[in-house]
This record gives C-alpha cells, sequence and structure tokens, in this order.
C-alpha cells in the first residue's frame, strides 16, 4: 500500500508543482519578433514558464498578426501584400516552418497596418493600428475580410480571444490600457495597467490558460501578467526579446486534463500493485 500512497503524492506534484514554480506564461506564448535583441534577425519565439526558445521566422520583418489554430501557429504580413507563415507543432518551444504562407489581402489601404492577432478556432481576428478597425478573416488569414466594429482609437494593437464569453480583449500600444469588447463592440470591461513604457508602448496581447492577461514592453524583453480585472501579477525579462508585436499563447494540457493523465497514471500503478499482491 505504501507504493500506492507514494503514487498519489507524486501525481499530486504533477498536478500542481509546475504552477507553482512558474514564472512566465503556463501555456506556451508565441511572440512574432520583428527584430531580435540579440541576432538582429526575425524570429518567432515561444516563452513557457522559465523557458525561452527563439525560432527562425517565415519572412523577415514582416510577420505581425498571430494566430494559434489547432497544431499550428498561423501569422500573417503586418500590411497587405506582405506574408507570414505556418510553424508546427503546437504548443512545442521549438516550432519549424510547413511551408505554406499567408498573405495579407484584407483589401485595406497600403498605409493600414496590423501588428497583433488572434484565433476563436473558426476565425481570425486582428486590429488596424491607426484608426481601431478590428477585422475578422477566416482561420487562413483568408477569406474575405469583415469588418466587426471599431475601437475609435489610434494605436489599438494588441489583440486576444477570450473563450469564457467569446469576446475579444484590445490592447492600447501607447497608454496600455486593456478593454474587453463583445464581437459586435460593446464594451464589457476596461482597466489601465498604470505603468508608463520603457521605450515605445505595449504589445503582443494574449491570454493565458487560467484566464490572465501576458502583454509586451515593446523593445525592453520585458513582458508583464495581470488578471482581467487589472491586478498586476508580476512580470518577467527575456534577454533576446526584442521587438515582439504579434503573441498568442497555445494551451499545454490543462490541469484537468493532467489530473486524468495522472488519474491513468495511479490505476497503472495499483494494477500492477494488485497483480503482484495476487
Amino acid at each position: 500500500m505504501k507504493h500506492v500512497i507514494f503514487a498519489l503524492a507524486v501525481a499530486a506534484l504533477v498536478c500542481t508543482g509546475a504552477a507553482s514554480s512558474q514564472a512566465g506564461p503556463i501555456g506556451t506564448y508565441y511572440l512574432t519578433d520583428f527584430e531580435n535583441a540579440a541576432t538582429a534577425e526575425s524570429k518567432l519565439t515561444a516563452i513557457r514558464g522559465n523557458n525561452y526558445q527563439e525560432n527562425a521566422s517565415y519572412f523577415q520583418e514582416a510577420e505581425g498578426p498571430i494566430a494559434v489554430v489547432g497544431g499550428v501557429v498561423r501569422t500573417t504580413g503586418f500590411i497587405e501584400g506582405v506574408s507570414g507563415g505556418e510553424y508546427a507543432t503546437v504548443p512545442s518551444l521549438t516550432v519549424t516552418q510547413t511551408g505554406t504562407s499567408y498573405t495579407n489581402a484584407f483589401a485595406a489601404p497600403v498605409d493600414e497596418q496590423y501588428y497583433d492577432g488572434t484565433s476563436d478556432g473558426q476565425f481570425n481576428y486582428t486590429v488596424e493600428f491607426f484608426t481601431g478597425n478590428v477585422i475578422r478573416t477566416d482561420t487562413s488569414w483568408g477569406g474575405t475580410a469583415t469588418l466587426l466594429f471599431s475601437t475609435g482609437g489610434y494605436a489599438d494593437l494588441g489583440i486576444t480571444y477570450d473563450r469564457s464569453n467569446s469576446s475579444l480583449w484590445i490592447q492600447n500600444h501607447s497608454d496600455g490600457q486593456i478593454t474587453n469588447y463583445t464581437l459586435t463592440g460593446s464594451v464589457l470591461s476596461t482597466f489601465a495597467i498604470g505603468i508608463t513604457p520603457t521605450d515605445q508602448g505595449f504589445t503582443a496581447l494574449a491570454m493565458d490558460v487560467d484566464h490572465t492577461l501576458w502583454f509586451n514592453d515593446f523593445r525592453t524583453g520585458t513582458i508583464y501578467h495581470f488578471t482581467t480585472s487589472g491586478i498586476l501579477l508580476g512580470s518577467d525579462t527575456y534577454a533576446g526579446l526584442g521587438r515582439a508585436t504579434g503573441g498568442e499563447i497555445a494551451a499545454i494540457p490543462e490541469p484537468s486534463t493532467l489530473a486524468l493523465i495522472s488519474l491513468g497514471g495511479i490505476g497503472l500503478v495499483v494494477g500492477a500493485y494488485r497483480r503482484r499482491a495476487k
């Protein structure tokens, strides 16, 4: 019976240990880094907890809007006619290009710019920097781009999808204010972050698997962690991270899944113990 008790204790550590010692995001935070601080090359950076990985980007100094769709990351160009690409396999820190590319064809004037993106699994979303126009496309950054609503704000850049209520969180690049909108543009909540940007502003808004928000302080390598009610939970700095603009977090197995896996492991241990006892 001692073996079974030990297995239960190990399973409890598997379920709770990672979250309690986590510094960075729980899920895998993918960022389109226009210009890496260490290499001066574009990267698709991945962060999970204290782990940091730089992956080769598809198109140099082009990718901005980012979406996690199933087992891949999909990016597109930050202006019309510019392309991004597809990376596999999510939620790994190390991803590789699949060879598929996605061109920004939002049928907007060339001076319109999109830097961040998100997905609900059925559609992708991005917000235009100068107008606050929120655009919906298919999951391949194509199809007929649909204007959902406008925030009416200049420099609204960060965007991420909230599965808990099918809404969008949007962050202003300049002052960092974060607002939760319905898909028709009604404001659900908003909060000021109370942080002055170190350089130019804030980017790469992403929702973690525990329903908290992360974003990047542009060109500093620092990412901040907030609750959806505006409470600062902490920050982490990664020396290589440079001019990251787009960001999305892909789920690793959630606690309930880990619990099932652990229970499965416990079942195997108990079964083996019983067989030996017989």
